[in-house]
């Protein structure tokens, strides 16, 4: 379809769905109420899932010498509209109920779709012959580390969506429990360190000091939120108790870990598929995007449903473990491709994706292989 196409059915799709969100508020019926609500999420996340991968593809092949630093601002945005939109969506909701919200949003959003339609350059297609393939880009060792970083760094912010709240029942800085308001201004905290940090890890990952720069900044987001998950917890062996200063630590060292992973994870897949041979088109950049997104995506799901289970089965201390886990995996992966590259560098392939021959479709398991003898 393109990519000013996909944009523009995406965000006008969102922007439809919104506003029929407002008018369930009419209905009496829970049963249909909840029916209905289903079905509009899932066509939403179709639009969502069609907007975001159209915008990632358009950075990519409109800054492609700074993927990082757009990306980064568009993530900045992101994270204002995460702080702005709750106040906003409560302001309205003050004034007009239910519906005026999802009426005011959905509207605007499908306004913009009008003003894209008339204004965005289409991007025609460029590639002559075979287009990139998923199954392909799957065997890349390069990229499907890059991928599981991007899931496990999801699948922290959505662990926390789930288990924070009750998790900070019993600290009482007052005397007096959190309020709702209270226990939702501290992921102000994760989303503030997130977007303030976002232009550094940008700048880090379009860097000329190593070719591996995205993944170095995968590393240290590794460490990061792993960090920050010991000081959330706490961790038992650790000198400190739960406090709302620990809290408050835990959240910001996060942050900066969930800034670095995105942005680096972004990057590097971008940049790993071009390394591997796929070919420096549109089409390139739209596989490695819906890649992007369906894993984030992935994770954002794994991440609360896992631990949802897990706290009511062992605690939140013991909980973060899970995280812990997947952020030390995704450094042992990282670090282990890393010294395999130094040790063996490749230089930047020039060939398309047509010219990519059948060893090639084993890199993954020759990788793995090598990984587990080291």
């Amino acid at each position: 379809m393109g990519v000013k196409r996909t944009l523009n059915l995406g965000i006008a799709l969102v922007g439809v769905i919104l506003i029929l969100y407002g008018c369930l508020g009419l209905l009496n019926s829970g049963e249909w109420f909840l029916g209905l609500s289903l079905i509009l999420r899932i066509f939403e996340g179709c639009g969502n899932a069609a907007f975001l991968t159209a915008s990632f593809s358009a950075i990519a092949q409109k800054f492609p010498t700074n993927v990082a630093s757009m990306f980064a601002l568009i993530e900045l945005f992101f994270g204002i509209g995460e702080i702005v939109g709750p106040v906003f969506g409560g302001a309205l909701y003050e004034i007009g109920g239910f519906t005026l919200p999802f009426a005011v949003m959905g509207s605007l959003l499908f306004t913009s779709s009008i003003f894209i339609f008339f204004f965005l350059p289409d991007t025609p297609s460029e590639t002559l012959g075979p287009k990139p393939s998923m199954l392909s880009a799957l065997t890349k060792p390069a990229i499907v580390i890059a991928l599981f970083k991007v899931g496990s760094a999801a699948a922290s912010i959505g662990f926390l969506q789930t288990t924070l709240e009750p998790h900070l029942h019993d600290i009482k800085p007052y005397g007096v429990p959190l309020t709702p308001f209270q226990c939702g201004a501290l992921f102000m905290v994760v989303g503030g360190t997130y977007g303030l940090s976002l232009p550094l890890w940008g700048m880090v990952c379009d860097s000329k000091l190593t070719r591996d720069s995205p993944k170095y900044v995968e590393l240290f987001g590794s460490v990061l939120i792993a960090m920050g998950f010991m000081v959330l917890g706490p961790f038992k062996y650790l000198p400190f108790g739960k406090t709302l200063g620990s809290i408050i630590a835990g959240m910001s060292i996060h942050g900066l870990g969930l800034g670095a992973s995105v942005v680096g994870g972004f990057t590097d897949v971008h940049k790993s598929a071009i390394r591997c041979g796929f070919p420096d088109t549109i089409e390139t950049y739209g596989l490695v995007s819906g890649l992007f997104a369906s894993v984030f995506a992935f994770g954002a799901f794994v991440g609360p449903t896992v631990g949802g289970i897990l706290y009511d089965a062992i605690t939140f201390r013991w909980a973060i473990m899970f995280i812990v886990g997947l952020e030390v995996v995704a450094f042992i992966l990282i670090f282990t491709f890393l010294l395999m590259d130094c040790r063996n560098p490749t230089p930047v392939l020039d060939r398309s994706i047509s010219t990519i021959s059948e060893t090639d479709e084993v890199g993954l398991f020759r990788y793995l292989a090598i990984f587990l003898k080291t």
